[in-house]
């Protein structure tokens, strides 16, 4: 938004906005995609995560990171993303703008 003028440029949804059943937002083949959903509860083996058709639960892999946003976090009911960039890896996301 230009403040000068008040016009806008551009909209961009919000990727829980855009996110089907299973709380995909994105996906780029093989494995790869990005999820949105309310982080349930995690420990050192798995991340529950609520998506729209319910509960869904992650293994942690042994290079599973949280991105260092949220690593000071106690993100527990709070809106993450987790991005599965493949078979091996996984990462944990949270920004504040995806809260509601």
């Amino acid at each position: 938004m230009n403040a000068k003028d008040g016009t806008i440029r551009e909209l961009t949804p919000a990727p829980i906005t855009l996110a089907d059943k299973n709380g995909v937002y994105e996906q780029f083949g093989k494995g790869r995609e990005n999820i949105i959903g309310r982080l349930l509860a995690e420990d050192r083996y798995e991340l529950v995560i609520e998506v729209p058709m319910g509960q869904v639960v992650f293994d942690k892999l042994d290079d599973f990171k949280t991105d260092a946003g949220a690593e000071s976090q106690n993100l527990i009911g709070k809106i993450v993303r987790l991005k599965l960039i493949g078979p091996n890896a996984a990462e944990l996301s949270y920004s504040w703008i995806d809260q509601e």
